[in-house]
């Protein structure tokens, strides 16, 4: 019995248990890893319960993900709250990015992109509304000199792009929209879109308001001429128009023949007026032909262009019922023809 005692404990069966102790160790040693880790776990998810629930499983501490915080999103212990209500320059940070105290807001684009992108070499402006088909056209002798058209009508637009803009490359720019004012007719629910009539030989006459009497004034025109088809045209306001002009450019004249429309429309440009030069409108000397609107010399538009810095410089034919004036802004030199500036 003592020689098989000493058997069982001789060497030969210590060698041959010996790789089942290792293998035992080091199940050990891993499941002690795992359950401390566990515990480790269990202890920061209590520390961090008082700040909710993440909503995915996940504790929110300084700095975990904080409460309500989308999956892959890391807050700082400042985060701020979602973009639409942050304060400051905290939060908003997307794709995992922190978004710690102090952090700076994101970068806003620069202020050239919400200008209109004429050549580099513009450096003077020519704008004119509601030309018809007797646009102003670049000066000669004035490379840098550049016209802006505003039509209104698509048709007479489409012809200044085909016919106009190839003579003058890179000078004679053409945008079909109307311009319109805090009273201009016509407007659609939503904004964006006017209901436009179309009167006149070829729409020569055509304007956002209805015509007093058109079998009477349009009658020599010809069919079609005298029933105010109606259109749709996208519009927007002076303001809008000149404020997307970069600084950089002067703006020596703004000539307007909006029929009827043209105070309304200046009245729609506030201060932003105050670039132009000089400014030329179609004015009534007594009532409008078309229906609803104010466009009086002395009742709308002194009182107007005196509050905005500007002053009368020339009618040029005071005796007519429908003519054209000129103002200048105050400061800038009269000159002998304005009417060609």
């Amino acid at each position: 019995m003592a020689s098989l005692t000493r058997g069982l404990r001789g060497p030969s069966l210590s060698a041959r248990l010996s790789p089942w102790r290792t293998i035992a160790v080091r199940v050990g040693v891993v499941g002690a890893a795992f359950f401390c880790g566990y515990v480790a776990a269990g202890s920061r998810a209590g520390r961090g319960g008082s700040s909710g629930d993440s909503g995915d499983g996940r504790s929110a501490g300084a700095g975990s993900p904080a409460a309500g915080t989308p999956r892959g999103r890391t807050a700082g212990a400042s985060e701020a709250p979602p973009p639409a209500v942050a304060k400051g320059g905290g939060g908003g940070q997307r794709g995992g990015r922190a978004a710690g105290k102090g952090a700076a807001p994101p970068p806003r684009p620069p202020a050239a992109a919400s200008y209109m992108a004429l050549p580099g070499t513009t450096a003077a402006l020519l704008i004119n509304i509601g030309p018809h088909l007797s646009s102003l056209v670049p000066p000669r002798g004035l490379a840098n000199t550049s016209v802006l058209c505003v039509e209104a009508h698509p048709a007479v637009a489409a012809e200044l792009l085909a016919s106009t803009v190839p003579r003058y490359p890179g000078r004679f720019f053409v945008l079909p929209a109307a311009v319109v004012g805090p009273s201009s007719p016509g407007g659609v629910p939503g904004g964006g879109v006017r209901s436009f009539h179309t009167y006149g030989l070829r729409g020569r006459s055509s304007s956002l308001a209805k015509h007093v009497n058109p079998e009477l004034a349009f009658a020599r025109d010809g069919p079609g001429a005298t029933e105010g088809a109606v259109g749709f045209v996208a519009e927007l306001t002076l303001r809008q128009l000149l404020n997307a002009i970069s600084p950089r450019i002067v703006l020596p004249m703004l000539k307007i023949d909006a029929q009827g429309m043209d105070y309304d429309i200046v009245l729609g440009g506030g201060d932003a007026v105050k670039r132009v030069n000089r400014l030329q409108a179609e004015v009534d000397m007594g009532h409008s032909d078309y229906v609803g609107v104010h466009n009086n010399l002395k009742a709308d538009w002194l009182p107007l262009m005196t509050r905005l810095g500007f002053e009368l410089e020339r009618v040029v034919a005071p005796e007519k019922r429908e003519t054209q004036a000129i103002f200048r802004r105050r400061g800038v030199a009269p000159v002998p023809d304005p009417a060609r500036v």
